[in-house]
C-alpha cells in the first residue's frame, strides 16, 4: 500500500503492475495506512529491550470486495473516476 496526492502522476511500470485507486482521508490516515504491522515476539533481557518484529508489510488494506474488485484482479488497473471514503481499508 502506498499513499500519495490526488495529483500524482503515476508512471506506466507502476500504473501496469498496481491497483491504483483514490481513498478520501486525511494526512495523519494517510501516515498511520503506509506503516508495517509490528509485534513484539519475545521479552526483552535483562540488558537489552526487545525489538519489534515486522509480521505484515503492512498494518492496512483495501477490502477488494467492497469495492467489487476480485483478488486475482488487483494488479494492472487504475480506478481514476471514482474517490472511495475510507472505510474500504481495515486493519489485518
Amino acid at each position: 500500500m502506498l499513499a500519495k496526492p490526488s495529483d500524482w502522476q503515476f508512471s506506466d511500470a507502476e500504473k501496469s503492475g498496481f491497483l491504483i485507486i483514490k481513498v478520501r482521508i486525511n494526512e495523519t490516515l494517510a501516515n498511520l495506512i503506509i506503516h508495517p504491522l509490528n509485534e513484539i515476539r519475545s521479552l526483552a533481557s535483562d540488558d537489552k529491550p526487545a525489538a519489534p518484529e515486522e509480521i505484515k508489510r503492512r498494518k492496512f488494506a483495501v477490502d477488494l470486495a467492497k469495492i467489487g474488485i476480485a483478488k486475482d484482479d488487483e494488479k494492472g488497473r487504475e480506478i481514476d473516476d471514482h474517490t472511495f471514503d475510507y472505510n474500504i481499508l481495515y486493519q489485518k
